[in-house]
């Protein structure tokens, strides 16, 4: 079974899923925000202020599988080459799992907004993808494809696992 919770206060969100076995299984479970790369002026409905940017310090990315594109191989984990900084314009695209974010990702939109991502200790695996509209980044318990690669979570009868997601801003 699952559950999900979410309580808003001024300047946060909080939202938490919960999934409780009610027979032994492997779960895995996370939350796939993603966030416009330019703010949006409602009154205008248009883009308005600078690109978002992405601050983050993994001490790893998992290696992409050359002869599946697209997979990543759960065994090999190359360091993080460029420092976790999604720069505007930079010509990079993402669509990878990062690991050991011990500091929460951060992204700034300038002086008008910066939003940080928070979440429990059961996130492992941070995926990053940024289409040209948008900036993702999701928080795991666990690495892509977990089921069929390993790094899926064991829970016995009763027990649960929860991932807590704290999207907090400031001016």
């Amino acid at each position: 079974a699952a559950s999900l919770t979410g309580n808003a206060t001024g300047g946060a969100l909080t939202i938490t899923l919960t999934i409780t076995a009610e027979v032994e299984q492997l779960v895995t479970a996370g939350w796939h925000p993603c966030f416009r790369r330019f703010l949006l002026d409602a009154t205008e409905r248009r883009e308005t202020g600078v690109e978002g940017v992405l601050a983050f310090a993994p001490t790893g990315v998992l290696a992409r599988d050359v002869a599946m594109p697209g997979l990543h191989l759960v065994d090999v984990v190359q360091p993080a080459v460029d420092g976790g900084i999604a720069a505007p314009g930079s010509g990079a695209t993402w669509d990878d799992p990062f690991m050991g974010v011990t500091t929460p990702p951060q992204i700034a939109w300038g002086d008008d907004l910066v939003l940080t991502l928070t979440t429990g200790p059961a996130v492992t695996h941070w995926m990053v993808y940024d289409p040209d509209d948008a900036l993702c980044v999701e928080p795991q318990a666990g690495p892509p494809d977990a089921f069929h690669r390993g790094g899926a979570i064991y829970l016995k009868a009763g027990e649960s696992l929860s991932v807590p997601l704290v999207l907090s801003w400031s001016t």
